[in-house]
């Protein structure tokens, strides 16, 4: 593995913009470190895709929510020549666009989008608080409709699968975590998008045919009432002083990946890491669900969590909730979560949506809902380590037997 300054690595890890809820001083681009984790062989098949999905639904939980009539268009059977027309139509859209930027652009995207239906579908893992932020914002500075399925991945990715296998694609644009979108890559179920937005972005947000909007950034968090003095690094989280009071997220396999990694660069012996991780599990609960953890966080079931995406704990904590994320342990760790084309039935309404979003308008309302955006004004992240989320994606069952291996040594408290 090896440490990188500002280098583009497209299909591979990447580094991030800071997160503005997150208390991450700002720092220029030169400041910024990354460090990514080596390639492995590639993993082909819809097999692959459904293990990355198990290990990542609890850590994007919640039951599917949708304001579009549910596989409304998913009803026929199309095949090629479906698909054929599709891609005709994103070449007919991309046509009247040409040569075309900023809000000229848009504008003629949407009226491209009102002519074909003036309804967006987009399937999305966002919260149901961030959906309903994103909805009225496009709405308003648009005129479109867009209609929404949000759920955690996997159900995501069986409809995308089974979409894209008859044929017809019932939604847009798809909005989820960087795994997936590795992996509906590699099914070529993504229409490639290269709109002029991506160069307002930050460098690594860019792969081949989808794009990075927000980045999941990881840290631990605590209950002030119960934990004093929290973890100051990550090797903390092995001090007996947390046995009993600290929950980890038990589908975490991209971060147990990462950090063993990390520890590996610092110069740690393979006998080292494995003896922090036993550490860590003893005496700790696996539960599944950052929403969950957090709940039990809040309520005093346990003093600490190991990890949690950050923008969840100043969540809470506005609302007068005894609990704490800062200061971060160092490095923060970071994964990318993609927007990437379909096959949808209004592909001016997909493109619209997404040049939206990467827009300066669009990245300001991940930033009000404390989401990491991608925008070269809005971040600046320091010390901070890069989830590669091919390699995870290529080595997934490695690193889940192996993650499985360790809560097993710890009390398993989703039962």
């Amino acid at each position: 593995m090896s440490s990188h300054t500002g280098s583009v690595i497209r299909g591979s890890g990447a580094s991030v913009p800071c997160d503005p809820g997150s208390g991450i001083p700002p720092r220029s681009c030169e400041e910024r470190r990354m460090r990514t984790l080596p390639r492995f062989r590639p993993l082909g098949g819809p097999s692959g895709l459904l293990v990355v999905t198990g290990l990542l639904l609890a850590a994007c939980g919640g039951a599917p929510t949708q304001t579009a009539d549910d596989g409304a268009r998913a009803t026929d059977t199309g095949g090629e020549a479906a698909e054929a027309a599709v891609e005709g139509s994103v070449q007919e859209v991309l046509g009247q666009v040409e040569g075309l930027e900023g809000q000229e652009r848009l504008d003629r995207l949407v009226e491209l989008a009102e002519e074909a239906s003036g309804t967006v579908s987009l399937y999305t893992v966002l919260t149901n608080q961030s959906v309903e932020a994103f909805k009225a914002a496009f709405e308003a500075d648009t005129g479109l409709t867009l209609e929404v399925y949000r759920a955690s991945s996997e159900p995501i990715q069986q409809r995308i699968l089974q979409e894209s296998a008859s044929g017809n694609s019932g939604a847009d644009v798809v909005e989820t975590v960087g795994p997936d979108m590795i992996a509906f890559s590699r099914e070529g179920v993504l229409v490639p998008y290269d709109t002029p937005l991506r160069d307002e972005l930050v460098e690594e947000a860019l792969y081949e045919d989808w794009t990075v909007p927000r980045f999941a950034v990881f840290a631990p968090g605590w209950n002030t009432d119960l934990v004093t003095e929290p973890p100051a690094s990550w090797e903390d989280l092995a001090d007996p002083r947390f046995d009993g009071l600290m929950a980890v997220e038990a589908t975490a396999g991209d971060w147990y990946m990462a950090l063993s990694q990390h520890w590996q660069e610092e110069g740690r012996s393979e006998e080292e890491i494995q003896q922090l991780w036993h550490d860590i599990a003893t005496g700790a609960a696996f539960i599944s669900g950052h929403s969950t953890i957090r709940e039990l966080l809040v309520s005093g079931e346990y003093g600490l969590t190991a990890v949690i995406h950050t923008y969840m704990i100043p969540e809470v904590a506005q609302q007068g909730a005894p609990v704490d994320g800062e200061p971060y342990p160092r490095p923060v760790f970071v994964r990318p979560n993609g927007i990437g084309l379909l096959e949808g039935p209004n592909p001016a309404g997909g493109m619209a949506f997404t040049d939206w979003l990467l827009s300066h308008a669009g990245q300001q309302v991940y930033v009000d809902e404390l989401h990491t955006p991608a925008h070269q004004d809005l971040f600046a992240l320091e010390d901070y380590f890069a989830i590669d989320v091919e390699a995870f994606v290529d080595e997934v069952e490695r690193w889940r037997t192996e993650y499985e291996q360790l809560a097993r040594r710890g009390d398993r408290g989703d039962g």
